[in-house]
């Protein structure tokens, strides 16, 4: 056979096993493909399950987190009305601070018309949270079912507000209380009440008196009065007043009258931030991740309303939360109420690195109090997720030995498959040629022997058969017709 012939049969097997290169790796490619899918479909799956859960549970009745009790009671098959006092005809109840006002959110149960809710503010005239309190500011309607607000004046210093069904008192004491017609109540302020200030005239016959009433202040009123019995005339001098003046209030004396101009409201305050760290900054495909979460109140006032939410990344699965206040899978709510000034709360969320990516685990605070500064109520932690490590291929080498190949003979190929210098047990040798193809495996000695009958002249490529990124291993014998002596001519 001649030379270019045998290179064109060299050049066709390479061809081949070009294809067969490029087969593994779209069946490769194809099988990625097939486990995305199966990912998307199982990540469909779950969203529809819990959208039917949930469902069934409004369907069923069944009370979720931060719903608000019934404002009806059911016996048996009869539906009873409960248009008691306090919390009994009033649902929902929130309260909401906003400067020196304050605003009550509420809704009127079904079948309770005519309801008279009503909202007052307190001052506190002793210590925070302690009797008497005094009325500053009410106000009272007759409301039908359904939602509604109401909104007073605070004071600007310790304060309580109630939301309650009926009259307003002008005074809570021990012994004068709402009782059971409160629906909901909160407090706040961080001052004592120092002044209460009142101003009464009374005119009796000719003579004119002005009297002023401080608390925990001191207004001194001398008026001079000069009668003449026998005239019909009065002369009034003007009063000599001496007033101590307190930091929050400005008084101003005149002829028999004492004007007390009360000081701007001061808006307490409060500062909720939310720090965030990660246990590690790289994990790998199947590791945890322990995110540690604060929350803290840097005052002064308290912080109403306080909530943390943590949002999960896409690459990571929620394990477990430490605190019972926090609820959720891929978003993590917690509900923290009232957090005093100085006060703080940690949360721990633990995850499961699922996917190669970088993870950023976002987290937000929020409280329902006007806040001095925002800008440290969000805090982020990013996490670099590697996948499973996967060691390269081992390639190994062949070497071939074998007697001189002729058509119409048998004769035995000797393969040895080598990986630096030791020998590879189970190695794939493919031998292929005109008529031929036989695959063996090679024995614990790195050996196989593979006899082969060519019928016909050509080429009989040796090749190795491993992983496609792994250099190509072939081995080329040539097949040679019997030799025939020449004729003898004489």
């Amino acid at each position: 056979m001649r030379p270019a012939e045998l290179r064109l049969r060299a050049m066709m097997g390479e061809l081949e096993q070009c294809r067969e290169a490029l087969r593994q790796i779209a069946d490769a490619a194809a099988g990625r493909r097939a486990r995305v899918r199966a990912s998307v479909r199982r990540a469909a799956l779950l969203l529809v399950v819990s959208a039917v859960f949930a469902a069934g549970l409004a369907a069923a009745g069944t009370p979720v987190l931060g719903a608000d009790k019934s404002p009806s009671a059911t016996k048996g098959n009869a539906h009873t009305s409960v248009c008691g006092p306090g919390a009994d005809s009033i649902t929902e109840g929130t309260l909401s601070v906003s400067g020196d006002m304050i605003t009550a959110s509420f809704t009127v149960a079904p079948g309770c018309s005519g309801t008279t809710v009503s909202l007052a503010s307190y001052s506190m005239v002793s210590k925070p949270q302690e009797y008497p309190q005094t009325l500053f500011d009410s106000v009272s309607q007759t409301l039908d079912p359904g939602s509604h607000t109401l909104t007073v004046r605070l004071p600007t210093c310790y304060w309580q507000v109630d939301l309650v069904t009926g009259a307003v008192l002008t005074q809570v004491s021990t012994g004068n209380l709402y009782g059971v017609r409160k629906a909901v109540a909160t407090t706040g302020g961080n001052a004592l009440c120092t002044t209460t200030t009142t101003t009464a005239t009374t005119t009796t016959g000719t003579t004119t008196t002005a009297t002023t009433t401080t608390t925990a202040t001191t207004t001194t009123t001398t008026p001079t009065t000069t009668t003449t019995p026998t005239t019909p005339t009065t002369t009034a001098t003007t009063p000599t007043t001496t007033t101590t003046t307190p930091p929050p209030s400005t008084s101003t004396t005149t002829t028999g009258t004492t004007t007390t101009t009360p000081a701007p409201a001061v808006v307490q305050t409060a500062d909720v931030a939310v720090t965030k760290t990660a246990n590690r900054s790289v994990a790998g495909v199947g590791q945890q991740v322990t995110y540690t979460l604060t929350v803290t109140n840097n005052g002064p006032a308290p912080a109403l309303d306080v909530m943390l939410v943590d949002s999960i990344p896409a690459r990571e699965t929620l394990v477990s939360v430490s605190d019972s206040a926090c609820a959720g899978t891929t978003v993590i709510t917690c509900t923290f109420g009232t957090l005093a000034a100085g006060a703080s709360r940690t949360v721990q969320v633990v995850t499961l690195a699922s996917s190669p990516g970088i993870a950023t685990n976002v987290a937000t605070v929020s409280t329902t109090s006007p806040e001095s500064s925002t800008a440290n109520n969000q805090a982020q932690a990013t996490v670099h997720i590697h996948g499973v490590f996967t060691p390269p291929p081992l390639c190994a080498q062949l070497t071939l030995h074998h007697a001189a190949v002729v058509t119409a003979q048998r004769t035995t190929l000797l393969v040895l498959v080598r990986n630096q210098g030791a020998p590879v047990a189970g190695a794939r040798v493919e031998v292929r040629g005109p008529g031929i193809l036989v695959v063996r495996r090679t024995n614990s000695h790195g050996r196989a022997r593979i006899t082969v009958l060519p019928h016909r002249i050509g080429v009989l490529r040796v090749r190795l058969l491993q992983a496609a990124s792994c250099p190509r291993r072939l081995a080329e014998v040539g097949v040679r017709g019997p030799f025939k002596p020449p004729l003898l001519t004489g």
